[in-house]
Parts: C-alpha cells; structure tokens; sequence
C-alpha cells in the first residue's frame, strides 16, 4: 500500500559527534541493541554515502543472527547499508553501501540500526554531495540486481550445504530494493530473518520458523510424520475435470509507482484470485474472468498505507457486501492514492460471494476444504521479536497472501520442478526424493503467488512445506475458503453448465449443490473426474469408489412395443428373440446403449431415438420404418457385427 511518509518518534536522541571534514561524520559508537541515529546538520543533496564499521555475532552457530544498517532520508525512503545474517556471512569489518553508492540528491535523516543476536560498531559516515562521485556508475536498477545476485548465491550455497530442495534466482522484472521485499513480504519491521521466497525460483520451499517460534515448545519440526491416510496423495484444481480452473498469473510488483499498493498488495491478490478460480468451478465454464484488484484495494480499506500489506478478510468482506468489478472496470494501476470513486460507473461484471469462513491451519481441514470448496486464500506468516518506537520489545509479524490451489503428499523418487534452464553447474541440488529423505510423507501445498512468471518462479506457483506438530501446521497465514453460491452481474444459477465429457453416465456440475437443469439421467452424486470414464464417484477425502454404471439396465425378453414417449438412463438389452418396436420418442442416457442380442430386433417405426448408441450382434436386426430417426450423440454410434442386419433405408441416421 501506500508509504506512509510522516515519521513518528516518540523519543529525541541528541548525539554529540565530532564532524572533521564536510563529507566525513564520526560516530565510534557500539550498538547492542536496535536503535536510531540522527544525522547531525543533514547534508542537502547527496549523491553517495557509505558506512564504516565492524559487526559482531552474540553466539557462533546461532542461525538467527541478524545486523543491518539503513539509511532513512526526509522523504523516508529507505537504503541499506548493509546487512550481515549468520547462515551466510562472517563477522567482522564492513564498509557498507550497497544501495547507497549511488543516490538522487537525498538529504539524509538517520540511520536505523538493527542487532538481533549481534552487535554492531559503527565507525564514521561518509558521502558526497558532488554527482561527480558516482560518474560512470551503473544505473540503480544494475546496481540493485548486482546486490541480489551476490544473495542469490549465498542462498544457492546454503541449500546445498543444507540439502534443501529448491532453487534460488534473480528475476529480472522485480526491484531488489530493501525496502521494496520488506513491502513485498508483509515486514512489520527491520528485525525479520528473510526466509529467502523473494528468489525462489522452483522446488519444494521449506517454510522454516524463527527462533522466536521455536522457543514455543508446542512446535514439533516437520519430520513427525502426518495422520491423514484418508486423503487422496494429491489435488491440484489446475488438472482436475481434464483443464485448469485457475485464471492467469497476476504482478503485484508493477507497475513500480511510489504510491504503491501492489508493493505490499498480496492482501488484495490473494482473495481476488480465489474467486477468480471459484467463480469458474461454481457456473463449471471457463469465464477466467479478470477481476479488479485495483478497486478492492482501495475501496475496501483493508490495507495499510504504509507500504506493508493489509488484511484479506477484510478484502473479502468488502467483496461479499459490494462485489468486484473487472478489469476494465478499474485498471491495476500500483497507485493507492486514486479515489475509489475513479471506477467506472457500468462495469461489464460484477462479482459477489455469499460468505467466506475462517479455516484452521489443520492439515485433514485443509485437504477436505480445498478438494469440496475449493481454491483457498493463504499463504505463510513468520513471528518473530522486534521494537516499538519506544525501545520496547513486541512481537512482529511477516507474511504473504497467495490462492492455496492444491497438495501434494510427497512419496519416495518424487520428482521435484526445478528450472531447466538454470546453469547444473551453479549448485548441483537433488531434483528426486530419494528413500530415507526426511520429506518423505509430509504434504507440499500448491500456491498461486502474484509476482509474475517473467524469467521464473515454476510457472507462478510456489510449492511449500511447513513445520507442523501432528497435524497442526505452523507459520501459515490466517486461511479463508469462499462460502457459494456466486452471485454475478452477468450469470445466473441458469448458466450452471452440467457436463458429462467423459460419457461414463455421471456429470460434474461445478462446486453447488445439484442444479434444477440437470438430465433427467443425472445421479445425485456428481462426477469426481469428468475426463476419465474409469472413475466417477468420489468421496469427501478426493477418493475414487470403484466405477460402476450408476443406472439399471432393462433387458426385453419378449415382444414389446413403446407408444409413448419414454426416457431411459440405463442399457437396453433386447435379449432372447425378443422384438422391441419404437414408434414415440425414446430419450436415451448418452452414455447407456441399445444392445440388440443375436436373433433379437429393434423396430423403429415412424419414432426417434435421441442419444442412440446401438450395437447390433451378429444375428441381431436393426430396421427403421417410416421416416425412423436415430439421433447420435457426439460420442453415439452405430455398431454393426458381421452377419448382423442394419436396415436403414426407409429411415435416418442423424447427429444432434
């Protein structure tokens, strides 16, 4: 959301220092705890600015380890210095100035100094008020991508080292800037410990808690293995009924706009691409409407304007009560300073949801609520320590909203997504699960994430295990599933496509209830899989029944004639010489068949048969009399064995 630009301190540092030359300020001071330093007689105009010191960990082989110095200026943009994290880097001297070597005429304000298990010294400043001083120098944009491919590679070396099982990488259209991934990623402030998913670039995504999180002793880690042996191994709403449900990959990172809400908007993408996804499975059409992030974001009051995040409930609560425009409606334009009042006045769609309901983060809640509600708002949450503005400790928050779309149980030889193209010869990770693996068993959860596909990110998706003690999981975000039905500007319950593409006697008919325009050879239960006629019933927990035809087959044993218009769901068998003579309308199941026995016949005379598929056998008769008409199915036929007798010459063979 927007960056919030009114610096609130509740307190006043007066520092004394000693300033010996124009560009030069001496500090020689040690920092053991976060702190704020005010630049004395702020300098006008600088151009470039650097930091001398050195920095300390408390404990060696402490993972959490974490020191940062950040510039501030009047506006109260951001730059780092510099920052040390114990996975990656050693103690000891720094000259820090990785976004400050090259500024747009800034006038400095203080300088934010972050130790979390660690202290840091800090030297003297330094800068230039001359745009001499960084003449030649690589734009900033080249110099924010250099930063990141130095974290790139420390990222890569530590999964190695850690035999994790993803991939880290620099993708070309996202700003690295300091300030930008704290946005991105919900910080509430500068004490957070990155879990790297700003350069997650495929693979499986360990979710790992802070070191505050692990004091709670209810946290188990993610080898206890899970109890939901009921469950199918996998679900995946972008494979299921043969297509995917999921609308296209949405960036909230650009435009880049200084009143951004996509910076920090995840709170607005994340539900918005549920019901996207919901909307399709509820009327079961592919409509992959595009809905306006732009207008929940700032017409919900949901989001911060301080650049870091906002809440999805109330994204969704401002969807159920006033609805969501398309697109077009309100183009997504990164700017939370444009009035609510700016969306068009006709919007060619508008949609609502009934209701959205809590969910715990339960492994069986989730796994049953994704396969029978379908695409869920989630994503991961970190706890972690940080200050208030008055030096006292509080708990902080840093998390991500994204559209949960699916689950994998991870098994032995698993094959994990990495990118292909990316180099084998940077860091040789393990793309199989191989036995004895401490994955093995636990779920990974299917995210749909709103930063894009340029260049990476496995297609847009991101695939994440967490920590979890029993069935319980932890560090995932606040979890929402859409309540139906839909309520659109342009469909009604009317529009509830009811399909059976797979001719195996069931249709699937979307996410409601069964729906008043359904065949009349429609069961009761819809269709767990309508792109395999081998299966069809499925249970609560995404499991098939063994397949059977869901109607009872009629077998003629002896002469009959129908006269009135008749429908059936099940087979026809015409059985033991049997003569079964048509002279109305007979409406068949599509997937049931007309089979005419050796001796056996079917008399069509003066009537119709819609949705015929017929086999006659080799001594069996098929004749049409008086203008008989056989409707087929797109899938219907005629099958005619040798020595079987097909007389259709005073009659038609049609195609509905």
């Amino acid at each position: 959301m927007c960056k919030n630009r009114i610096l609130l301190i509740s307190y006043v540092i007066i520092c004394f220092v000693n300033i010996v030359d124009a560009d030069t300020i001496f500090i020689d001071k040690t920092y053991e705890r976060d702190d704020i330093y005010m630049i004395p007689l702020q300098p006008q105009g600088v151009f470039s600015m650097s930091v001398n010191g050195y920095v300390k960990y408390n404990s060696i082989g402490n993972n959490n380890c974490i020191a940062r110095v950040i510039l501030v200026d009047t506006k109260q943009d951001e730059y780092l210095f510099d920052e040390f994290d114990s996975r990656f880097d050693k103690e000891g001297l720094f000259l820090g100035k990785r976004e400050t070597i090259m500024l747009d005429s800034i006038q400095p304000l203080y300088l934010k100094i972050i130790c979390k298990n660690s202290s840091i010294h800090i030297d003297y400043l330094t800068y230039e008020v001359s745009p001499d001083a960084i003449g030649g120098l690589m734009n900033w944009k080249s110099l924010l991508n250099q930063n990141a491919t130095n974290q790139v590679n420390k990222w890569n070396k530590y999964i190695f080292d850690n035999k994790k099982h993803w991939l880290a990488e620099v993708c070309e259209d996202f700003e690295y800037s300091y300030d930008n991934i704290k946005s991105i990623f919900y910080c509430d402030d500068d004490n957070y410990v990155s879990s790297g998913i700003e350069f997650y670039a495929g693979g499986i995504f360990e979710i790992v808690p802070s070191d505050y999180e692990l004091q709670d002793n209810s946290l188990i880690d993610g080898n206890m293995r899970e109890n939901v042996v009921q469950f199918v191994d996998e679900f995946d709403w972008r494979s299921r009924h043969g297509s995917s449900w999921i609308t296209s990959i949405k960036n909230q990172n650009l435009p880049s706009n200084p009143s951004s809400i996509g910076n920090g908007g995840c709170w607005v993408f994340g539900p918005v691409a549920s019901v996207e996804a919901v909307n399709n499975l509820y009327y079961n059409q592919h409509f992959n409407v595009d809905l306006s992030e732009q207008e929940v974001g700032v017409c919900s009051h949901g989001g911060s304007i301080s650049g870091k995040g906002g809440v999805s409930s109330i994204a969704l609560k401002y969807i159920k009560e006033n609805g969501v425009c398309n697109e077009e409606c309100m183009p997504f334009q990164n700017d939370c300073t444009i009035l609510c009042s700016e969306k068009c006045n006709n919007p060619d769609e508008r949609i609502f949801i009934t209701d959205y309901q809590y969910i715990s983060c339960n492994i069986q809640e989730l796994k049953w609520n994704i396969i029978n509600k379908g695409p869920l708002i989630s994503g991961y949450s970190h706890s972690y320590l940080g200050r208030t503005d008055d030096g006292r400790d509080t708990v902080k928050y840093c998390g991500h909203s994204m559209s949960m779309v699916g689950f994998h149980t991870i098994g032995e030889y698993d094959t994990i997504t990495l990118i292909p193209s990316y180099p084998a010869t940077i860091c040789n990770i393990d793309s199989i699960i191989y036995p004895g693996n401490e994955l093995i068993g636990q779920t990974y959860w299917i995210f749909k994430n709103s930063a894009g596909t340029i260049g990476r990110r496995n297609g847009g998706y991101v695939y994440a295990v967490f920590p979890h003690s029993g069935n319980t999981i932890r560090n995932m975000s606040s979890t929402y599933k859409i309540i139906t039905p839909i309520i659109s500007l342009k469909h009604t319950d009317d529009d509830i496509v009811v399909t059976d593409n797979d001719n195996d006697g069931y249709y699937f008919w979307g996410l409601g209830p069964k729906p008043t325009n359904c065949p009349i050879c429609c069961p009761d239960i819809p269709d767990g899989d309508d792109s395999n006629p081998a299966v069809a019933e499925m249970n609560e927990y995404g499991v098939f029944n063994e397949y059977e035809f869901p109607y009872h087959t009629l077998t003629i044993t002896e002469d009959t004639c129908w006269n009135t218009d008749l429908a059936q769901c099940g087979n026809i068998i015409i059985t033991n010489n049997a003569t079964l003579t048509l002279s109305a309308n007979l409406t068949m199941n599509p997937a049931a068949k007309i089979i005419i026995n050796d001796g056996a016949k079917l008399i069509v005379n003066a009537g119709n048969v819609f949705n015929s598929n017929i086999r006659v056998e080799s001594t069996g008769t098929l004749k049409l009399l008086n203008n008989g008409t056989l409707y087929h199915h797109s899938i219907g036929s005629l099958e005619v064995e040798v020595g079987g007798q097909c007389d259709i010459e005073h009659g038609n063979v049609l195609m509905l």
